[in-house]
């Protein structure tokens, strides 16, 4: 190769070649230590490592092959601090450098994560995760609201799968940038436009990434922007091994926008196949009811008394003409005895009536007193006596 590189014309893979020589060859890119904090630490089936260190404001590619592996590494997760061993090199294919680890040792918790758990507790003792203020999510939602990148995957798939499972849902993004310096900001703009809608249910998310990728739906102020909107939230920042903020302060959280889809609305065609299916379950359970209430009427229609009831009706009326009979003839029997006795007492009366005894030609003779006198001495006694006739009185004077 030409030593001027001013003269010479590189194709992609020399410069690439030309590159790792250089960093392979090197002695300062050798045994160096970097500290970081893990981020999408996980042992692929390889055996390799594939993951990175981060800090707040840079990010460096990682290896780790797997005849470097140590069983020490396995207590290593996403989030930790620690002090790595290798050398830089370069992949060709990519055009790429990576740190190509051969030691890592663990040095506490990283100030990413810190804060993340930080953050956590105090929203936690705000009780922005307390699940009875969780917001219900509609069973039968007419406008959905989305806030995620209007060119991203996650748009497709949550449009995609609503519409498969309800047509006539009204679906409203609200775009925002998911990742990068500008995110947080982007985010909070679209949370903020949601309010002059009439949303029953808001989905926030992207379509997955590294933790540096999800590292705005960390941040405090989308936290507490989505704690204080009235209408529910589905988070689906689709990352299944460490929870975003967002996550636990939504009212419902899935790993996907397939997953928030499905969450979000009923699927039509299962909803209609179930009211089928009860509309089918009431009719059997009726029509068991109306068959079993029919056994019972028959039963009861074959038991002796009830099958017999018309002759036993007829029985009873025939008893009771009967006793009616024999009570109207034992009135008419008293009735008559009491008027023989009231003749008798009446004949008896007008006989012993002293009105009817003076017509025959008795009199009564009373003094002054009137007092009945019935002895001849008494009328000697008496100067003053009245008379009584059938036909009234008189008065006499008797001389002495």
């Amino acid at each position: 190769m030409n030593n001027n590189l001013e003269d010479h014309v590189f194709t992609v893979s020399e410069f690439n070649d030309l590159l790792k020589n250089i960093f392979d060859e090197t002695p300062l890119f050798h045994g160096l230590k970097i500290k970081g904090e893990l981020n999408g630490f996980k042992r692929h089936s390889s055996g390799h490592f594939f993951f990175s260190l981060r800090d707040e404001s840079s990010t460096i590619n990682c290896v780790i092959y797997s005849f470097n592996y140590k069983n020490s590494f396995s207590k290593l997760k996403d989030g930790d601090l620690v002090e790595a061993t290798g050398s830089l090199t370069v992949f060709n294919k990519r055009g790429t450098y990576n740190f190509i680890i051969t030691n890592l040792v663990p040095s506490g918790i990283g100030d990413i994560l810190l804060k993340k758990q930080q953050l956590l507790e105090k929203l936690d003792k705000l009780g922005y995760f307390d699940p009875e203020k969780k917001k219900p999510i509609p069973l039968f939602p007419k406008t959905i609201g989305i806030i995620t990148s209007p060119t991203g995957a996650a748009i497709k798939d949550i449009e995609k799968n609503i519409r498969l499972r309800n047509k006539n849902v009204d679906l409203i993004l609200f775009p925002a940038t998911v990742q990068g310096s500008t995110a947080v900001s982007s985010i909070l703009k679209a949370i903020e436009l949601t309010k002059n809608y009439d949303i029953d249910t808001l989905i926030i998310g992207r379509g997955g990434g590294s933790n540096e990728d999800l590292s705005a739906f960390d941040d405090e102020n989308i936290a507490i922007a989505l704690h204080e909107l009235n209408i529910p939230v589905i988070s689906a920042v689709g990352h299944e091994i460490n929870k975003s903020v967002c996550d636990y302060v939504a009212d419902l959280s899935v790993s996907t926008p397939t997953a928030a889809a499905i969450a979000a609305v009923q699927d039509t065609s299962e909803v209609i196949e179930y009211l089928k299916k009860t509309d089918s379950d009431l009719d059997l359970m009726l029509n068991s009811k109306i068959s079993r209430y029919k056994n019972q009427i028959n039963e009861i229609r074959n038991i002796e008394f009830f099958s017999n009831l018309p002759r036993y009706i007829e029985s009873i009326n025939s008893q009771i003409k009967l006793i009616e009979y024999d009570l109207n003839n034992k009135v008419l029997n008293l009735i008559n005895n009491y008027r023989s006795s009231l003749n008798q007492y009446d004949t008896l009366l007008n006989a012993l009536n002293p009105q009817n005894v003076l017509k025959k030609g008795y009199s009564i003779i009373k003094n002054q007193e009137n007092k009945i006198l019935s002895t001849v001495e008494e009328i000697k006694a008496n100067k003053q006596l009245t008379l009584i006739m059938s036909d009234g009185e008189i008065d006499i004077t008797k001389e002495q």
